[in-house]
Formats: structure tokens, sequence, C-alpha cells
């Protein structure tokens, strides 16, 4: 019986080990591009430029937010089938927060990058014209997106660590 508390144990405190890897890069790469990386560009190339750049360094971060969603719900299985961890509110409102995650992080990975990845790639320029009004109206819903899922991801690495 013992045996078996020490192998759930083991497996629990290593899917918060995945998890917190996974949210400190997410959280930490956020907060890289968002505070460094598109201030220094956006100020040292012209805005047509500096929108490629961060377009192209977006959808590669895109990968590292894919593999941070899976670590994080590999974590949250592995928390389930080996604990009790359910019957705890916080960790029904962490559930809730990941599904959160998930949901909209899918969202602006497979629909609104890729529309501003297309945007720029047919040189539409942000606010001029019809396609340009739409691209503004893509880049501020993914702008509310990123700080939504940037909260959600600091939100769960706390309800993680109660």
């Amino acid at each position: 019986m013992m045996a078996a508390f020490d192998t759930k144990e083991k497996f629990c405190r290593l899917a918060n080990v995945i998890e917190y890897l996974a949210l400190s890069l997410m959280i930490g790469g956020m907060l890289a591009l968002g505070a460094f990386v598109a201030p220094a560009i956006f100020g040292n190339l012209p805005l047509d430029e500096a929108a490629k750049v961060m377009t192209l360094i977006f959808r590669r971060y895109d990968g590292v937010m894919f593999v941070g969603l899976i670590l994080i719900v590999f974590g949250e299985v592995v928390r389930m089938a080996t604990s009790d961890a359910f019957s705890r509110l916080v960790h029904r409102i962490r559930y809730v927060g990941v599904v959160l995650l998930v949901c909209l992080s899918l969202f602006s990975l497979f629909v609104v990058n890729p529309k501003i990845a297309q945007f720029q790639h047919q040189g539409v320029v942000r606010g001029v014209g019809k396609a340009g009004i739409a691209l503004d109206q893509t880049h501020r819903q993914a702008e509310m997106l990123y700080k939504t899922e940037l909260s959600l991801e600091v939100l769960i690495l706390i309800l993680l660590s109660i």
C-alpha cells in the first residue's frame, strides 16, 4: 500500500514539474516578446518591416505555446489519474482555467495568428483600406487574447502552487 502511495506521489510531483516548466516557458516567452522584442523591433525598423519580422517571430513562438499547452494538459491528466485533486475548490478553479487557456490558445494559434500572417503575406498595411481595417481588428483581437492567455497562465501557476 505504501509503495502505491509513493508512486502516485512521484507522478503528481512529475506532473507539477512538467506544468511549472511549461508555464515558465509560456509566461517568460510572452513577457520577453511583449516587453523587449516587440518594442526593440518596432523602434528600430520601418513599420512594414517590423510587422513582418514580428509576425515571423510570433508564428515561431506559436510552436512553444502549442508544446506548452500539451505539457499542461498532460500534467493535469497525470494529476487527475493519480490523486484526489479534483476534490478541492482550488483545483477545480485551476481546471477551468486550463480549459479556458487551451480553448483561447488554440483559437489564437489556429485562427487568429494565421489570419495575421496571411494579411502580412499579402502586403496589407494595418489601418489602410478594408483589408487594413480587418488586419487592425484582428491584431486587436490577438492582443486581447494574448493578455487574457498570459493572465490565465499566471493564475494557473498560482493555483498550482496552492
